[in-house]
């Protein structure tokens, strides 16, 4: 299937990534001069887009190039002084292992995990523990004097939510990165870090294209098989 996003190509938005990937890299040259940090964000930011396009085709590689993306940004956000998106990335790693797992083994009698709708009980959960690892971060980033104390608990709590249904492959995962992406932008914008900002932007496109793409997924399964209950 070709991946399409407002009817143009994934070649097309990926010259567009490109393109303003150099110009963030040249405004982070701006405000100072190349270092080890902006060579870690550097390659944050391509494992972390690989990663999530390996997610969309349901590749199990996409797992390594996320714990790899992961590793550098704990690196870069104790650097910047973002300690809830920090621990995050920890837990990103530790999901992880246990996503690829899960892909591999988390099917009915240990086979292939497959794409399945969110259970109506699950949702509210996952709200729950949402707004209650809000609540939790928050306090904890002003204890730490973090910087955009509120927004990136908030983010924080629900990138782990959004993360966990991916480990489940739910297809709803992707509504919440696009809500999630879209405000991770302006927020990585206010801490100079351009090229994670255009990433971000990326994401948020990668997303649309994501939930196209398992939702076809879903439907051709319940075409095979019939309905899925989740496992």
């Amino acid at each position: 299937m070709k991946q399409k996003l407002l009817g143009l190509s994934l070649r097309f938005w990926s010259l567009v990534f490109l393109v303003c990937f150099v110009i963030s890299l040249y405004f982070s040259y701006r405000e100072a001069p190349f270092t080890w940090v902006t060579g870690v964000e550097v390659f944050a930011v391509i494992t972390g887009a690989v990663c999530v396009w390996l997610a969309i085709i349901e590749h199990i590689a996409n797992w390594f190039v996320a714990i790899l993306s992961s590793v550098a940004y704990i690196v870069l956000f104790k650097h910047s002084r973002l300690y809830s998106d920090m621990g995050l990335q920890v837990v990103y790693v530790v999901l992880g292992l246990w996503g690829w797992y899960n892909w591999l083994y988390g099917g009915r009698g240990h086979s292939e995990l497959r794409v399945t709708r969110t259970p109506k009980r699950e949702w509210l959960l996952l709200w729950l523990a949402g707004l209650f690892g809000t609540a939790l971060l928050w306090r904890v980033n002003l204890y730490f004097n973090g910087a955009a104390p509120f927004w990136d608990a908030c983010l924080t709590a629900f990138s782990l939510v959004a993360q966990y249904m991916i480990t489940r492959k739910y297809i709803e995962n992707w509504m919440l990165w696009m809500l999630v992406d879209a405000i991770y932008v302006p927020l990585y914008l206010s801490r100079k870090l351009y090229p994670t900002s255009v990433l971000y932007a990326l994401f948020v496109g990668l997303a649309i294209m994501g939930w196209q793409e398992w939702r076809a997924s879903y439907e051709k399964t319940v075409l095979e098989r019939g309905y899925i209950e989740p496992v």
